[in-house]
């Protein structure tokens, strides 16, 4: 039977899933999903490695892209580590119990994250047989005989490049001295003001990726940036903290400078 993570802990991430890390597997899904004419991955099945070789990023990544996503895990460990972190919705037993925690969401184009406890080689083997045919690949397709008639299928092969930023641009992040549920969404919306309009990418991180990246980073917001968009976001922060006397102390974090701004 299908085990629901407690509510609430979706929005977590595993302490050793880096947040360079989950972007990058989110640039890549989300470069995939253009390719191919999709907005976005919402109704598309994603495919990953297991959780004790890739570690959680990609299924935190697509699930910021609002993919479904399934990944099958044969070590009891990785999961139990991945129900902790929230990184995973539903743990599951058999593949029946996967595709009917994956097919309602699926259909409906919400992201669900999926971790079928089992071994890969048998489950992939009888996704293959069965006819259940993933949208994006996260896995090598030579690492099981079934990859290739998914490939055949339709299905598109995604390979993960970690860090530095697919943008080449480092890293800015924000926090905020009390209230970060409060006032993180206000700074992310002057962040969006000082990103290009057509920057579909980065718009949807900021909307999206706090509802995943929790536990670990719920008092701070990350995003890569340029040095013109830093200046920019800062120089409009440090006005707004003045003339609507924000009560939080605002630390900005973007290489290796910090900006503490106090109303």
């Amino acid at each position: 039977m299908a085990s629901p993570i407690p509510a609430g802990s979706a929005a977590a991430v595993a302490e050793s899933a880096h947040i360079a890390d989950v972007y990058s597997a989110y640039a890549a899904l989300s470069a995939t999903a253009s390719a191919r004419g999709w907005p976005n991955l919402a109704h598309r099945l994603v495919l990953c490695q297991p959780l004790s070789i890739a570690g959680e990023a990609p299924m935190i990544a697509a699930s910021i892209a609002s993919a479904g996503t399934l990944c099958i895990e044969p070590e009891a460990k990785a999961v139990r580590a991945s129900i902790r972190s929230g990184a995973i919705d539903f743990t599951v037993n058999n593949l029946d119990e996967a595709l009917r925690a994956l097919k309602n969401e699926i259909r409906k184009g919400l992201s669900i994250a999926v971790c079928l406890e089992a071994d890969p080689q048998q489950i992939l083997l009888e996704m293959k047989e069965r006819g259940v045919q993933p949208d994006i690949l996260c896995l090598p397709p030579e690492s099981n005989p079934a990859m290739e008639t998914f490939l055949q299928r339709g299905a598109f092969a995604v390979t993960m490049q970690y860090r530095p930023s697919p943008h080449g641009q480092p890293f800015a992040t924000w926090r905020v001295s009390e209230l970060p549920g409060k006032w993180l969404p206000r700074i992310d919306e002057v962040i969006a003001t000082i990103l290009p309009s057509a920057d579909t990418l980065r718009r949807q991180w900021l909307l999206r990726a706090p509802r995943y990246l929790g536990r670990a980073l719920r008092a701070e917001h990350t995003i890569p940036l340029t040095q013109d968009e830093f200046d920019g976001a800062t120089d409009t922060l440090k006005k707004l903290m003045h003339t609507e006397s924000w009560p939080v102390q605002l630390t900005l974090d973007y290489t290796n400078s910090r900006n503490i701004l106090r109303s």
